[in-house]
């Protein structure tokens, strides 16, 4: 993956700057008390919510050593899924791998989950088998076909990575954690200070069975942080095979912002896996998975368009306190974009006491 950048331009950096700068003054004659600030995280499943809230996490400080085991425990599981589905999509459709190997797999699988969870440890050669399967030919075919099967990206990060994973005293890093696979089920609830600001967040459960709990968290919000893949605009929903997520995410959107919710919160749109998007753009067209799009395939003109299909669909209320970024939520320069976004929320906030 590319290094990713968020797509402003320094007029814009520059009024950010100023804003922060601005913000930093009025918070220095707080000092004596902590500004409180609640934050809502929603959006489709596997849009990268919940990555977004481990950057949160990683900004406000480091995880204990018990926290960084139980990240060890699941990082192993993850590439213990990863080799099921690997294994199993190649076997589906008859890619080219032999029934010996097959059956050297699955007995593969079987090690990994048997020593996670006896041991917290795989065996060494089983980790030698691992090897010797992520670079099969089949399995690597099966890799570069994973959107169909819905396998995650983490999985080559993992795979990549797993001489320094499998170490004596390995202990995740920031990059490692972000890159662990979880689906977000109901609502996790985090209390972080930055900046000297107390920030509550609620991740809330993206998939379709888990949205209706999201209304129960609907009052009372400073900010509403929306996370989108834009990179997933060529790609269907687990749960429908027959819905783009793209197409679905819009829609949900504007489902949001055009009720009697969020009245005086701040709208941020976080288009998500940019660095994925821009490698689509190359060998992707936008205009096969939406054909009203008649401009250039090209990031700038794509990212533009998503912007606007986001942007027309809602209440002309929250169009003014809209503010996008396109953002890589694995790489650690997010936290930048989240340093704005913070600095947003709290001008809002200063706005409405009549502060600034």
């Amino acid at each position: 993956m590319g290094i990713c950048q968020s797509l402003l331009d320094s007029e814009e950096t520059k009024e950010q700057l100023k804003r922060s700068r601005e913000i930093d003054k009025q918070l220095e004659k707080k000092k004596t008390t902590m500004l409180e600030q609640s934050v809502l995280l929603i959006g489709p499943g596997e849009s990268g919510k919940s990555t977004v809230m481990k950057q949160i996490r990683a900004m406000s400080g480091n995880y204990t050593k018990g926290e960084l085991d139980e990240r060890k425990v699941l990082i192993l599981r993850n590439l213990h899924q990863f080799s099921v589905m690997l294994l199993d999509y190649a076997k589906r459709t008859c890619l080219d791998i032999t029934e010996e190997e097959i059956k050297g797999y699955t007995v593969m699988c079987e090690e990994m989950d048997n020593s996670i969870s006896n041991e917290g440890v795989i065996k060494p050669q089983t980790v030698e088998i691992m090897k010797e399967f992520w670079k099969t030919k089949a399995i690597m075919d099966a890799y570069e076909k994973r959107n169909i099967f819905h396998l995650t990206d983490s999985a080559g990060y993992f795979f990549e990575n797993l001489d320094r994973i499998v170490m004596p005293g390995f202990e995740p890093t920031n990059q490692d954690i972000v890159h662990i696979r979880i689906p977000t089920s109901g609502v996790s609830q985090a209390d972080v200070v930055l900046k000297n600001i107390k920030l509550t967040i609620c991740d809330c459960g993206g998939q379709r069975s888990e949205r209706r709990k999201w209304y129960h968290f609907f009052d009372d919000n400073n900010a509403v942080l929306f996370v989108a893949a834009i990179s997933e605009f060529d790609q269907k929903l687990i749960e429908d095979e027959n819905t783009n997520r793209m197409e679905e995410a819009i829609r949900l959107f504007w489902t949001v912002f055009n009720g009697k919710f969020f009245n005086k919160s701040a709208v941020i749109l976080f288009l998500n896996k940019i660095d994925i998007f821009r490698e689509k753009m190359k060998s992707v067209k936008i205009k096969d998975s939406f054909p009203r799009y008649d401009g250039p395939n090209t990031v700038q003109d794509g990212v533009k368009f998503f912007r606007k299909q986001f942007k027309d669909g809602i209440h002309p209320n929250f169009k003014k306190r809209l503010y996008c970024h396109e953002t890589c939520a694995i790489s650690d320069q997010v936290q930048i974009i989240i340093n704005t976004v913070i600095d947003t929320v709290v001008q809002e906030n200063l706005k409405d006491t009549g502060m600034i």
